[in-house]
């Protein structure tokens, strides 16, 4: 049994749900952020300009039973000066408020929401003039 793997009540192996299988290889999403820093992060992380730094999601708390999960919303540090902003949801499980997205279009900002897995791979295709904010926790 591999890594990513571990055992169901049942006794049958499955795969981690925080595992993420990007590439080709199976990874915890916080190995993932690796490309960019040398140090693991286990929370989730913005990238603004090509800084990582932990994501403070204290001032978005206010509406995590509104979504059930902690969204990102205008009230945190969003890394704003770029072109474009990749937003990693996890796995899908991460809520941007519709007040973000207004904002990215009133300043004429690409913003696009993926999956951790495949903004990953967005910033590895081009990492010009973009920051990120990714859910690296499950």
């Amino acid at each position: 049994m591999s890594e990513a793997q571990e055992i169901s009540k049942s006794g049958i192996p499955r795969l981690r749900r925080d595992i993420l299988y990007v590439g080709g290889i199976y990874a915890l999403p916080e190995v993932l952020v690796w490309f960019y820093s040398d140090r693991r992060y286990e929370n989730d992380v913005v990238i603004d300009r090509g800084d990582v730094r932990k994501r403070k999601k204290k001032p978005s708390k206010k509406f995590r039973e509104e979504f059930g999960h902690t969204p990102v919303s205008i009230e945190e540090k969003i890394p704003w000066k770029c072109r474009r902003l990749i937003i990693g949801t996890g796995t899908g499980h991460l809520p941007v408020m519709d007040d973000v997205k207004t904002e990215a279009k009133r300043r004429k900002i690409a913003l696009l929401v993926l999956q951790t897995a495949e903004a990953i791979e967005e910033l590895k295709k081009n990492r010009d003039k973009t920051n990120a904010i990714l859910h690296v926790t499950y």
